[in-house]
């Protein structure tokens, strides 16, 4: 009897000490939660005062697991420059990296210019071609950046610049792949792990291999096709083709059509929990769309803007 009781007694300690870790757990959760929007509240502060620097700071402080839309909001402000950068030449595409660190500017007549890092920024200007750039993109680890000429794609390796380094101007940017599509490309977008690429033209969405620069699939669609990109989880990925937003899976044999947008689409963009896919619509009135890409419904619509507002 003595030993049945001990070890109810021990049992009981057991789930006590059980709850007691849970109960501590969820406790530093809501600490680190409410650090979080500390941090973020601070941030926005910084940045109505122009210290762009200090919001970079409080930024970059928080958790990497609680980031939303509001990190990447207040990101976009205080990572990018807030001086005036004129680029000489008429600019046919620009890309920014994903977290604003970086940006690119394409012009017609086929410059390339960089502005890499945050506050201490590293601008350079690639001119080793006179052929139009007609569509930019950054890799997720800002290692490289994909250059689209006509119907040829060069993959630039890029430096490293890290928060207030100055690089040498003469560094360079060595070509680590060419590409070449069946056609003229519109638009251009890395897999999320970096060694996938994929290219739209007027016949086809291609995915490349980026190791051995080989096609790995061709997907015919109609045309016109643009604003292709590849979801976060690397599972699936958009494109649209005039008014039409069209999903594929990996394993799907065909595309399906998951909104129609009567103006016609300019951009698509994954949110960071990879469930919505925001659809930028072209016209006056214009307006973002979010799509549930799963239950083919759409989430909401976000701005809605004239051209005199």
């Amino acid at each position: 009897l003595q030993l049945q009781v001990s070890l109810a007694e021990v049992d009981g300690a057991r789930r006590s000490e059980a709850d007691q870790k849970v109960q501590l757990e969820a406790a530093l959760g809501r600490v680190e939660q409410v650090r979080y929007f500390n941090l973020i509240s601070l941030a926005a502060q910084a940045i109505e005062r122009k210290e762009y620097g200090r919001a970079e700071e409080l930024l970059v402080r928080c958790p990497s697991p609680l980031r939303n839309w509001e990190w990447h909001f207040l990101s976009g402000m205080a990572f990018v420059s807030h001086e005036v950068n004129m680029v000489p030449g008429k600019v046919t595409c620009s890309a920014v990296s994903h977290g604003a660190e970086h940006w690119a500017m394409g012009t017609l007549d086929g410059q390339v210019h960089l502005k890499l890092g945050r506050i201490t920024a590293f601008q350079k200007t690639l001119t080793d071609s006179s052929v139009p750039v007609a569509a930019l993109a950054f890799s997720q680890n800002l290692e490289q950046l994909a250059v689209v000429r006509g119907s040829l794609v060069q993959i630039i390796q890029l430096p490293r610049p890290t928060f207030g380094q100055t690089l040498d101007p003469q560094t360079t940017f060595p070509v680590r792949q060419y590409l070449t599509a069946g056609g003229p490309i519109t638009a251009v977008a890395f897999a999320a792990n970096d060694r996938q690429i994929a290219t739209a033209t007027s016949e086809a969405i291609q995915i490349w291999d980026l190791t051995s620069g080989t096609e790995l699939r061709r997907i015919e669609d109609e045309s016109p096709l643009q604003n292709v990109t590849f979801r976060a989880d690397g599972e699936s990925m958009a494109w649209t083709n005039g008014e039409k937003v069209r999903y594929m899976t990996r394993n799907a044999s065909t595309p399906t059509t998951i909104a129609t947008v009567s103006n016609g689409v300019a951009q698509l963009a994954w949110r960071s929990d990879k469930k919505w896919l925001y659809v930028v619509s072209v016209g006056d009135p214009w307006y973002v769309q979010a799509w549930d890409v799963d239950a083919r419904t759409e989430a909401g619509r976000f701005v809605r803007l004239s051209s005199s507002e």
